[in-house]
């Protein structure tokens, strides 16, 4: 798996899984990290919904999920959080053109 990265942590439908695997391949994301709850979301709905990109995506289940985002760091990868509450901007990824990150939804 080569970066960039997009983590799954606890997503509970296939749908939404679908919506993000489409989104996230279509910006150049290939490599997919999934919570065990996430990754029983990976069935034929998510499939339909992300129009089969999934199939040109790699995926790890991490169990447990937070040594998989640590083991991420050390490799020096830049980990981003997706949250609906008590967030702040983040200023863009530096220096342009870096893929050396992941984002946890």
């Amino acid at each position: 798996m080569k970066p960039p990265f997009v983590v799954f942590d606890g997503l509970s439908s296939a749908s939404n899984v679908g919506q993000i695997l489409r989104t996230a391949y279509h910006l150049g994301v290939t490599s997919v990290i999934a919570s065990p709850e996430a990754w029983r979301c990976l069935n034929g709905r998510a499939c339909r919904v992300s129009m089969g990109w999934l199939y040109r995506m790699r995926f790890h289940l991490a169990d447990p999920l937070p040594e998989a985002v640590a083991a991420l760091q050390e490799r020096g990868v830049t980990v981003y959080a997706a949250e609906n509450q008590f967030s702040r901007p983040v200023a863009p990824h530096k220096p342009p053109g870096d893929r050396n990150w992941a984002l946890i939804v």
